[in-house]
């Protein structure tokens, strides 16, 4: 190898270092330097908490005030959208482990919200429709470029919202009741047209499911949540679920996508 391909090799290795170390940076600028232990007291916007006494696995940095008050707010806001448009929903995945082991909603490590509602609203939260009834709450939808209601990969068979002019995200995913051996399960996608995916391992029992508990006061919060928590999350996680703190490796962030990776996303225009 000459000069000019040794010089060209240090110029990627530097750029693909450069790059890495931009991607730690903005992945975890939403975290503050504040590492959870078990059973340690802290602190958000005044709020006295005491992180559970549970094994961890992963660093579990606490996310700073700001951004745990835009995913609270977008909780609310988004809540009073979906009343508005009388669509009933529940939290699932981290949000649901959040009230059921750490009182708290987020998880103080958990940078978005997860909440699933019926897929029969589906084609109306991917409308023009509902996008204008989310401004009306301070609400942006997004979603993947190229998802619809009829056409969606497992990162697409979703609905994001935002605060209009934060990057803080709730994930809508759907889900479907199969009447046949009452189960619930989260859809993965929907190709081709009426024919959907089903997820592996969120299979759940009817009746741990519904009727919904409605309008529980979790950590200052009315919040809807599944009739059996503890049933979903196991069932979701496995049964360590429960006695360990698991977070996610901090090169994984919801919010790199949205800060950086802009055109990966479309918006639904209100109107």
């Amino acid at each position: 190898m000459g000069i000019f391909g040794l010089f060209v090799l240090w110029v990627i290795i530097v750029g693909l270092l450069v790059f890495l170390f931009a991607w730690i940076i903005v992945s975890n600028s939403h975290y503050s330097w504040t590492l959870l232990k078990p059973n340690q007291k802290y602190m958000v916007h005044g709020r006295k908490y005491t992180f559970p006494n549970l094994e961890c696995t992963g660093p579990t940095y606490l996310l700073h005030d700001s951004y745990i008050s835009q995913l609270r707010k977008l909780l609310n806001y988004s809540a009073q959208a979906l009343k508005d448009a009388a669509i009933d929903w529940w939290l699932t995945g981290g949000s649901l482990m959040g009230f059921q082991k750490h009182g708290a909603i987020p998880m103080p490590f958990d940078d978005d919200i997860d909440i699933g509602v019926d897929d029969s609203h589906r084609a109306y939260l991917f409308s023009e429709k509902f996008a204008r009834v989310a401004e009306k709450h301070n609400l942006q939808v997004i979603f993947l470029v190229g998802a619809s209601s009829r056409l969606a990969s497992r990162t697409g068979a979703c609905v994001r919202l935002q605060l209009f002019g934060q990057h803080a995200t709730l994930d809508i995913f759907f889900w479907k009741k199969v009447e046949n051996d009452k189960r619930v399960i989260k859809l993965d996608g929907w190709y081709p047209p009426n024919q959907v995916t089903y997820n592996e391992k969120e299979q759940f029992q009817f009746e741990d499911v519904y009727p919904l508990q409605k309008s529980i006061d979790v950590d200052d919060m009315l919040v809807n949540l599944p009739q059996n928590p503890k049933n979903l999350l196991i069932q979701q996680y496995g049964p360590s679920v429960l006695t360990k703190i698991i977070a996610r490796s901090t090169a994984v962030s919801h919010l790199f996508p949205f800060l950086v990776l802009n055109a990966m996303w479309t918006k639904i225009p209100p109107g």
